[in-house]
């Protein structure tokens, strides 16, 4: 025997009957042939979510969507900076300047200076 699966409409009744009618929910449920712990999920839902409370198969809340989608966007953010930082790991170090201030060519030549002045 399967999982058995309910329509929306047998859903809200059953809410219906619980919350309006002020039926027990240990009665409730062995009127329709529920178990209680389903029946008391059922009513929760209802309570929290109220009209959009059982939208169906493959069909998500509004928030739960929202959640979905900045799942997604986080996924995509991580993986770009996952990215990057191979990137930058792999980059060789950049060279560093000579103690004295001057650059690579005060090697080749010694009497250049970056503070003379240049007549």
């Amino acid at each position: 025997m399967g999982r058995r699966v309910f329509a929306a409409e047998f859903k809200h009744e059953a809410v219906k009957l619980v919350l309006e009618r002020g039926v027990a929910l240990s009665q409730a449920s062995k009127d329709l042939g529920l178990h209680v712990n389903v029946l008391r999920k059922w009513v929760n839902d209802a309570k929290t979510n109220g009209a959009a409370a059982f939208p169906g198969r493959g069909k998500q809340r509004p928030d739960d969507a929202e959640v979905s989608r900045l799942r997604r966007e986080l996924a995509k953010t991580k993986a770009e900076r996952d990215v990057l930082k191979k990137a930058t790991a792999t980059r060789p170090p950049r060279r560093s300047r000579n103690p004295s201030g001057t650059g690579v060519l005060a090697s080749a030549f010694p009497g250049l200076r970056r503070d003379a002045k240049v007549a």
